[in-house]
């Protein structure tokens, strides 16, 4: 499923439109009640070959020159010429564009691009109503661009929270992105605690409005350690009108209750769906015991070492990838940041704790030194009534998400970013995006005095009043500019007015 989304032709919003309109494309996700089961089942074959190739190196390396010997193999009963533009990087490389693209190549595309529409959605309507959150989210939207670059950065949903409902997780997957300690306890469904969920609930709508339907139910945790798990989103269905997406790396510890929650998901118009597996083998037992259409609302993320494409290199990968680097060279290193850059960090707004009742606020970064694990943390604390975490939650909007600099604010550039100047503009670089911007004398003399410093708005405007003959409104209008761009850094060790 991923060379679909790497293709070097892809279908245009007209396209599908037209293939709507005749009948060829059928749009599936959350609504496949009206679709005729044969358009289904080919969507679900083709996604179920590409699954294969994803996750399994023999069958990716031997494809070319076998292709049906390798679909008869594993029985996919799809032809594999046909959608041979969907797997195949030499044959799509030299693809004659004037040459029509195989009508089921069309529909699987859609389907990706409904998929990735699905993505956009939850980013759109995770959106907070209290405008000092909501600036901020954009704040924090704008500096992952910068940071990540348009293609990773787009791929981040931003969801106003995430809620762990157990400490630790079971799996201890290696690679663990966020490193998730070992399973040390579970919030089960009591009465009280079902009290105290719903009443948390109610808490972030009314805190953040209608987007507190786009949080979810784990982060440094499998949700499905929870024996309870399903009775938790039943309530955030009922709250918040929606049923939070769901990962897991257990989807096979009992697969009769992860097939029920499918149905659950099914009937509550849960879209997507993510299995995470560990290996080969695990792969092939999702193979066996799911059928391609119960598939067909679920991503398979394939960790395994066969998989295609790399592991984010954030949290418990960087370490490793850290250490085999020191073992290699037989000396000591220290992180110099070149060779690791990564998140799978996708909230902006705050992380809940059930078992510790803890709330931090959050936003995906570059794993570093700093933040390893590929977020920032601006804030945390603890409740233990939901009145509480209403008082705190307010407490951290207030303090961390101004709409303006103050003039106590210590103006400085991000660490990532380099300034450059010519004739006509000045240029702030990050490693992934080139920043440019009008070169006014004014701009320039603002920048270049506050870029590698460490100073308050106030004393900036002054020493630039005094020394350059820049006035104090100039000064605070260019540096508010940059603010809301994300180039001056608003980072936990900043401390805003």
């Amino acid at each position: 499923m991923q060379i679909a989304e790497k293709n070097s032709w892809e279908m245009t919003t007209i396209s599908i439109e037209e293939g709507l309109k005749t009948g060829d494309i059928k749009l599936l996700l959350g609504n496949q009640q009206n679709i005729d089961t044969d358009y289904v089942a080919t969507i679900a074959k083709i996604k179920r070959f590409l699954e294969r190739w994803s996750a399994d190196r023999e069958f990716r390396e031997t494809l070319p020159f076998d292709p049906y010997g390798m679909t008869r193999k594993y029985n996919l009963d799809i032809d594999p010429e046909e959608i041979r533009l969907l797997w195949d990087i030499e044959f799509l490389q030299t693809y004659d564009p004037d040459r029509p693209i195989p009508l089921k190549v069309k529909q699987y595309d859609a389907y990706i691009s409904e998929s990735l529409e699905y993505r956009d959605k939850v980013r759109e309507e995770g959106v907070p109503l209290d405008p000092l959150f909501k600036a901020w989210r954009s704040r924090q939207i704008r500096r992952i661009s910068s940071e990540c670059g348009f293609e990773k950065a787009h791929s981040i949903v931003h969801a106003p929270f995430a809620i762990e409902l157990s400490k630790g997780c079971s799996v201890g997957c290696w690679f663990c992105g966020v490193a998730a300690q070992r399973l040390e306890g579970i919030f089960y469904y009591s009465e009280d605690n079902a009290r105290l969920w719903r009443q948390v609930l109610e808490v972030l709508r009314e805190v953040i409005g209608p987007g507190a339907s786009q949080g979810f139910c784990y982060w440094a945790t499998d949700p499905l350690d929870n024996p309870d798990y399903e009775h938790f989103l039943i309530d955030f269905h009922a709250v918040l009108n929606n049923l939070p997406q769901t990962t897991t790396a257990s989807a096979m510890r009992n697969p009769q209750r992860t097939k029920n929650l499918l149905k659950l998901s099914k009937e509550k118009n849960g879209v997507v769906e993510r299995f995470s597996l560990l290996t080969l083998k695990e792969f092939d037992k999702v193979h066996q015991e799911f059928s391609a259409e119960e598939l067909m609302s679920v991503e398979l993320i394939c960790q395994n070492d066969e998989a295609f494409g790399a592991k984010a290199y954030a949290g418990r990968a960087r370490e490793e990838r850290f250490r085999k680097r020191v073992e290699a060279s037989n000396h000591f290193h220290t992180y110099d940041g070149s060779y690791v850059s990564d998140t799978i960090a996708c909230v902006s707004g705050f992380l809940l704790n059930m078992v510790d009742l803890t709330v931090k606020l959050i936003s995906p970064c570059n794993a570093d030194e700093t933040w390893p694990l590929g977020y920032r943390v601006y804030d945390e604390a603890t409740f233990n009534t939901a009145s509480e975490l209403h008082i705190v939650l307010k407490q951290m909007i207030k303090k961390h998400m101004p709409l303006t600099l103050s003039l106590q604010h210590n103006i400085s550039f991000r660490p990532d970013l380099k300034y450059e100047k010519d004739e006509d503009a000045i240029h702030l670089s990050s490693q992934s995006v080139k920043h440019t911007f009008d070169g006014t004398p004014q701009l320039q003399e603002i920048v270049e005095f506050a870029f590698g410093k460490c100073q308050t708005v106030a004393e900036l405007a002054l020493l630039l009043e005094r020394e350059k003959g820049i006035d104090l409104t100039q000064t605070l209008y260019y540096l508010n500019q940059m603010f809301q761009e994300s180039m001056i850094e608003h980072s936990p060790h900043k401390e805003i007015g």
